[in-house]
């Protein structure tokens, strides 16, 4: 188990939907404490690293200021919490980091849902162990379990099991509301092009709420309050889901420029009022992200499974002089292409693989192109090829197969 923990003093609801985008597992403790288990999903964001990097960014839109720790345990987060921003201890280190910390950090181990109803039990308790020597954490963990109890009672052994990771801390699941809403307060805006300014970040973080829920909104809603105390509802409609907030400011530069209110606005608040599961492939006029193969993979295979297995995807170079070898379409694109050859110029865009047979008529004009020898370890022979014209104006490429006596159609210019 890997946890990114967060501690803020300002509440994190909105904050943790948008943490639903780096894993599914969290828990979030009276709105000021985040637990995410993120060894779930380390590996597909392409490590910690990433996924901190990632983490940032979601503080960044949401202009969060709260402190970090990246752990082992859920029980161990509280602990390590500092001075610093960012606390990051080594994937299995943790319990050699906290055995080093002083003996009144044991005041913030454990369940955090009990802290506070054991706080004042702790304090005593912690206050004995320091008059008995006890001065570190590692002083209390030396001891056994029976020295343990029979000093500093059920909690003392309490304490140690949380120290030792022998207590599990089963952290429930988080549900977001079924609504999203945010605010903006307006007084000190007087202008359309101000409102859209300020509006920016502001569904800066519902695109991030909605990229944790893993949805698109189809609606949004405004509720518009006016110093005359009188409110105004509006209600945008969208034609194509969406969520990129750069999108929803275009959207709303027509959207509320022509709107007129009879007073200054004094806050504005928008819902997200309408919403549809976002779904893997599906495309979007706005939704930069549609190119992603993760997206884009079950798209090719309805394509495949429409127009053939070996009709759709990227071309990838093989090790072979034979037009209709030298070729195979794959899905995804190879990581490493073999590298660019010289191939002669005069060679059509579209190939027939295999070629077709072909009858040229007997006053038929024939242009030299290539020569070519098939794989010496297969069957085969000497191809002698010509670019022609047929009766209806198409220009082919076909060549004659010394070794079947035969003529071919290998592709077209047209």
């Amino acid at each position: 188990m890997r946890i990114l923990y967060f501690q803020s003093q300002t509440p994190l609801n909105a904050f943790s939907e948008a943490c639903l985008s780096l894993t599914p597992r969290i828990f979030v403790h009276k709105e000021r404490e985040i637990f995410l288990d993120i060894g779930v999903t380390k590996k597909l964001f392409g490590g910690e690293k990433a996924i901190l990097e990632r983490a940032e960014k979601l503080m960044h839109a949401f202009q969060l200021n709260a402190k970090m720790v990246l752990t082992d345990r859920p029980e161990w987060g509280r602990v390590f919490i500092g001075n610093e921003p960012l606390v990051v201890i080594p994937e299995g280190k943790s319990h050699q980091r906290l055995i080093q910390l002083p003996i009144d950090r044991l005041l913030e181990c454990g369940d955090p849902g009990n802290l506070e109803k054991e706080m004042h039990d702790r304090v005593q308790l912690i206050a004995f162990m320091k008059r008995v020597g006890l001065t570190y954490i590692s002083d209390f963990s030396q001891l056994n379990t029976t020295a343990i109890n029979r000093r500093f009672g059920k909690l003392g052994v309490q304490l140690q099991q949380w120290v030792m990771g022998t207590r599990e801390l089963c952290l429930p699941t988080f549900s977001p509301d079924e609504s999203m809403k945010d605010k903006l307060e307006t007084e000190d805006i007087g202008s359309l092009e101000h409102l859209l300014l300020e509006l920016g970040p502001l569904f800066k973080r519902l695109e991030a709420r909605l990229w944790g829920r893993a949805r698109l909104a189809k609606e949004v809603k405004f509720l518009i309050h006016l110093d005359s105390g009188s409110k105004s509802i509006k209600h945008l409609k969208l034609s194509e889901p969406m969520r990129e907030s750069f999108a929803f400011i275009k959207l709303l530069k027509d959207f509320l420029g022509n709107t007129s209110w009879d007073s200054p606005l004094r806050e504005v608040e928008v819902e997200i009022s309408d919403m549809i599961p976002f779904l893997p492939g599906q495309l979007s006029l706005f939704d930069t992200t549609e190119n992603k193969f993760a997206e884009l993979g079950p798209y090719v295979e309805r394509l495949k499974s429409r127009f053939g297995e070996d009709s759709v995807g990227f071309a990838d170079l093989r090790e072979s002089y034979l037009p209709e070898r030298s070729w195979k379409t794959v899905f995804p694109p190879p990581k490493k292409p073999l590298p660019p050859r010289e191939l002669p110029t005069l060679r059509p865009p579209i190939l027939f693989s295999p070629p077709k047979p072909y009858q040229p008529l007997h006053n038929t004009r024939l242009i030299p192109s290539e020569n070519l020898d098939c794989e010496w370890w297969e069957a085969g022979g000497h191809r002698r090829y010509f670019i022609t014209q047929n009766p209806y104006g198409e220009r082919l490429w076909v060549f004659w197969d010394c070794e079947k006596q035969q003529w071919f159609v290998q592709g077209t210019f047209d």
